[in-house]
């Protein structure tokens, strides 16, 4: 379980960091529009930059829940084990030559039809796979 926490944290990181983005993108947009900065720019031009900040705040706070939410996979490999129908392996490969397999994506299909995703590193696979036989023998793997 350790493993796949670790992972998720991996992709939480990633996801602070690009919701934080966002955020700031909008507090920089909203503060142009908002302060008139640009003095040559119309009211429209000034009340469409603070409509814009505040639809990509809404968007970085959005991501920044998804994110952060508490993850249903580990509540779901934690209390009902069973409900993990399925596991599928995606490799991701670089787009230049010799196409590398630069991570995995493991698709956990549960039997209420929804889908969770992680992504792994590929030199973690190895250790990564053998937690999750152990934690879900009888889970089909694709």
């Amino acid at each position: 379980m350790d493993l796949i926490k670790a992972s998720l944290k991996k992709t939480k990181l990633i996801g602070l960091f690009v919701s934080l983005f966002i955020l700031g993108f909008a507090g920089f947009v909203f503060w142009i529009g908002f302060s008139g900065v640009d003095t040559t720019a119309s009211d429209f031009t000034n009340n469409f930059l603070v409509i814009l900040g505040v639809f990509f705040g809404l968007v970085g706070g959005a991501l920044f829940y998804v994110y952060f939410r508490p993850n249903p996979l580990v509540r779901l490999i934690q209390s009902n084990p069973m409900a993990i129908e399925k596991i599928e392996r995606q490799e991701v490969r670089s787009l230049r030559p010799p196409y590398r397999i630069t991570s995995i994506n493991l698709i956990f299909h549960v039997s209420d039809g929804k889908r969770y995703p992680i992504m792994i590193s590929v030199g973690s696979l190895d250790a990564f796979v053998g937690e999750i036989k152990k934690l879900l023998p009888k889970a089909q793997w694709k």
